[in-house]
């Protein structure tokens, strides 16, 4: 077994709550096709699922991944992986944003 297949559900968990713990960002995210975590956190989960199998089935199954999504700029590109977001969110309690930006401003709707 891979040393990276043996680290702990629980120890994973943690890494991953880290990889998308909100940091004090300036600059504004370069894809904004893409689901944001929030105004300060531009992680994005669906890299975690990639390391390997483990660590996709971790993150799948990991609600806390999932619960909070920032939508820059709705498009219609943006509904496919919308809805698998909140698939995997299952009934976590969740943090839904839609900004709008026009000229620099930001709008919530």
């Amino acid at each position: 077994m891979a040393p990276i297949d043996q680290l702990a559900v629980e120890l994973l968990c943690d890494i991953f709550d880290k990889f998308i713990e909100e940091e004090r960002l300036v600059e504004k995210p370069d894809d904004a096709t893409r689901l944001l975590i929030s105004d300060n956190c531009h992680s994005d989960p669906m890299v975690l699922g990639q390391v390997c199998s483990s660590w996709r089935e971790v993150a799948l199954g990991y609600t806390n991944l999932w619960r909070n999504i920032l939508i820059l700029n709705p498009k219609e590109s943006q509904v496919y992986l919308t809805r698998q977001w909140l698939k995997r969110a299952r009934r976590a309690p969740l943090n839904l944003a839609i900004r709008i930006t026009k000229d620099g401003d930001s709008e919530k709707t």
